[in-house]
């Protein structure tokens, strides 16, 4: 029986390892076929773990820096382990060959239909081939990935945003996280704002602030 500890997933992708409470099928599957669906149904979505790659990857994960393209792979086994078995227990995955650039990985991804699964091979497509466009973000104040220009870019962004819970925040002396509906998007395709119906039981909040008034202003329109 092998002693070798079993894969542990970097902490932004921890929720991978289970299925979300809540999943909307048909925006995921649209996303899905839009920016991660191969051509026909018959073909697989290709990882390729190249070095290059590798240390991008390491830095989005805030990884160790000496993790080859095929520890990486495995690293992120427990995410592949619904499609198809190309690691080995010990960590290097089968099929790693060399290359004039070092050494490469590829993990075949095969087509899959539900709504969870579909969200894992997204978060996999974005993070090895379209790392530029993926933003892990575990402080939210941080303004990168409100910023337009990252934003307006194609394919679209994959945003997994962090937040505190009461006890999280409690200990690292942030303000806990509040979810405050903004608007919502209905099967029919109409988009209803929210915000501007707001009631928190002290009667119908004053008119939104213009866009063309300060964020600061805007700002104080929340607090209130």
């Amino acid at each position: 029986m092998s002693n070798s500890k079993p894969n542990i997933l970097p902490a932004p992708l921890f929720w991978l390892e289970d299925a979300p409470l809540f999943t909307d099928s048909d925006q995921i599957g649209r996303f899905y076929d839009a920016v991660a669906s191969p051509e026909n149904k018959q073909k697989s979505i290709s990882l390729e773990f190249t070095e290059e790659k590798a240390e991008t990857l390491k830095g989005t994960l805030k990884l160790e820096a000496s993790l080859s393209p095929g520890k990486l792979a495995a690293l992120l086994s427990p995410l592949f382990a619904f499609v198809t078995p190309t690691l080995k227990a010990g960590g290097e995955a089968e099929g790693a060959t060399e290359t004039k650039g070092g050494q490469k990985t590829v993990i075949e991804l095969e087509p899959i239909s539900t709504p969870q699964r579909q969200l894992k091979q997204l978060a996999l497509h974005y993070l090895v081939n379209q790392p530029s466009r993926i933003r892990l973000v575990e402080d939210a104040s941080e303004s990168e990935w409100r910023d337009p220009h990252f934003i307006g870019k194609m394919p679209r962004g994959l945003l997994f945003l962090s937040l505190p819970g009461a006890t999280d925040a409690q200990e690292r002396g942030v303000p806990a996280t509040k979810l405050i509906p903004m608007a919502a998007e209905f099967a029919d395709g109409s988009i209803v704002l929210l915000y501007q119906e707001l009631d928190f039981g002290e009667g119908k909040p004053t008119a939104y602030p213009s866009s063309k008034l300060s964020g600061e202003k805007r700002d104080t329109w929340w607090k209130d």
